[in-house]
C-alpha cells in the first residue's frame, strides 16, 4: 500500500470533495483522482460513492479512514522513536594509552571501528604509565591500554591481556654491552642509568630499583626524564643505558639495541575498563580489540 496515496485519501475524506482536497495538497485534480483509483484497485473495492456534487464514503472507505487516522496519529511517536535511535548511535568513546611500539595499532582499530559506527566520536589521549588506570577509574577515559608487571587490577576494573612482553636493557649500538644478547642484572653495577622519572612513571622506576637491589647493588641513576622518548634519545646519544619494556617506542631510532636480562618475568600489554561502565560502544570496541592479532614478544 502506497503511504502517499493513503495520505491523499484522508484529505479527500476530510473534504469529501476532490477539488478542495487537490487545492490543499497542491496537486491537480486529475492526478489526485488517479491516485484514488489506484488505491481502490489495490483494495479491490470502491472507497467513495461519487455524486454530482460531493463524495460519500463507502463502508470500506470508513474502515480505511479509521485505520489510516490511527497510522497518521502515530507519526509524531514514530518520528521521536527514530530520532531517539539515531541519537543512541551518536555517542562518544574515549581511549587512553601509554606510549609503546604498539601504539600505532590503536588508530587502525579506531579507523575500522568508525567505519561501522561513523556517528561515534572517538578521542585519544596519551598518558604516563600509571595515569591511564586513574583516567578510567575517574571516568576521564572509557578504556585504557597499559603495560603491567602483574594482571591484578583494582576490583572495579576489568582487564584483558593482549600480548606479553618483558623488560630489557636498551643501549646504543656502540656500547660495550651491545655485543651481548643477554646479560645478568649484576653486570650493570657500574653503568649510568637514564630512566623515566618516578614522578611520571613510579611503577617501572621502582621495578628497576628492585631488580638491582636483588642483584646486590643500588643503580646509578644519572638522569631521569619525564618522557620515554627523551630517555631513548639520550641513550642513543651514548649518555647511558636504560631498562625499559621491549614495547618502548623506538621506531626510527636505528642506533639502539635491546639486550635481554636473565631471569626477568614477563609483563603484560593489556586493556582495562570500568566494570560498571554504561557506555554501549565500549563493549563493541573491546570485542574488536580481542579479535585483533597482537604480536607476541615472548
Amino acid at each position: 500500500m502506497n503511504y502517499l496515496r493513503l495520505k491523499y485519501f484522508t484529505v479527500i475524506a476530510k473534504h469529501l470533495n476532490f477539488s478542495k482536497a487537490a487545492q490543499e495538497l497542491y496537486i491537480s485534480q486529475p492526478a489526485l483522482s488517479k491516485h484514488i483509483m489506484e488505491l481502490e484497485k489495490h483494495f479491490g473495492t470502491a472507497l467513495f460513492v461519487r455524486t454530482n456534487r460531493n463524495l460519500i464514503l463507502t463502508a470500506a472507505g470508513k474502515v480505511l479512514l479509521s485505520e489510516a487516522e490511527k497510522i497518521f496519529a502515530r507519526e509524531p511517536e514514530v518520528f521521536h522513536l527514530v530520532k531517539e535511535a539515531s541519537a543512541k548511535e551518536a555517542g562518544k568513546l574515549s581511549i587512553a594509552f601509554v606510549s609503546t611500539s604498539l601504539s600505532f595499532h590503536i588508530p587502525l582499530l579506531v579507523k575500522h571501528y568508525n567505519q561501522d559506527y561513523p556517528m561515534v566520536d572517538v578521542s585519544l589521549q596519551r598518558l604516563p604509565w600509571g595515569k591511564v588506570e586513574h583516567a578510567v577509574i575517574n571516568n576521564q577515559a572509557d578504556i585504557g591500554f597499559i603495560i603491567s608487571f602483574d594482571d591484578h587490577y583494582l576490583p572495579f576494573l576489568d582487564s584483558h591481556v593482549l600480548t606479553r612482553t618483558y623488560s630489557a636493557i636498551v643501549a646504543a649500538h656502540d656500547h660495550p654491552l651491545a655485543t651481548q644478547d643477554k646479560v645478568h642484572i649484576s653486570q650493570l653495577k657500574n653503568e649510568h642509568f637514564i630512566q623515566v622519572s618516578p614522578s611520571t612513571q613510579p611503577i617501572p622506576y621502582n621495578y628497576i630499583i628492585l631488580l638491582c637491589e636483588n642483584a646486590g647493588f643500588t643503580p646509578n641513576i644519572a638522569t631521569t626524564c619525564p618522557l620515554v622518548e627523551t630517555v631513548l634519545m639520550m641513550v642513543q646519544a651514548g649518555l647511558g643505558i636504560s631498562v625499559l619494556s621491549r614495547l618502548a617506542p623506538v621506531k626510527g631510532m636505528d642506533n639502539l639495541k635491546f639486550i635481554d636480562i636473565e631471569g626477568v618475568t614477563p609483563s603484560s600489554f593489556s586493556v582495562v575498563w570500568k566494570k560498571d561502565s554504561n557506555n554501549p560502544y565500549l563493549e563493541r570496541f573491546i570485542n574488536r580489540i580481542k579479535q585483533y592479532q597482537w604480536p607476541e614478544f615472548v
